[in-house]
């Protein structure tokens, strides 16, 4: 999983590239969490994010409240297969999504 990094003022905007699974999702959620720590906002770019699996579903639960209320979670350009995904476990209720 790569990830590029963009700060705007007390946001951090990553962009996730790749697959969110098993092999990579406890390391994207370490990475995700310490360049998201002290920000007031949190989007993550998922356009780029072609598979998700239940790991990484728990990480980005994990993300949640581990980071939340101090920082608000926004998902974005999210693939219509991983939205589906999303959609069917009721993670569309969790995070804001644009």
């Amino acid at each position: 999983m790569k990830i590029t990094e963009h700060k705007e003022g007390n946001t951090v905007i990553l962009t996730l590239e790749g697959r969110l699974d098993n092999t990579t999702s406890e390391t994207t959620g370490i990475q995700i969490i310490e360049k998201a720590t002290g920000m007031e906002n949190l989007t993550l770019d998922l356009a780029k994010v072609d598979y998700i699996s239940s790991a990484g579903l728990a990480i980005l639960l994990k993300l949640q409240k581990t980071l939340c209320p101090q920082t608000n979670i926004v998902l974005m350009n999210i693939q219509k297969e991983v939205l589906m995904l999303f959609e069917i476990t009721g993670f569309t209720q969790l995070f804001k999504i644009i």
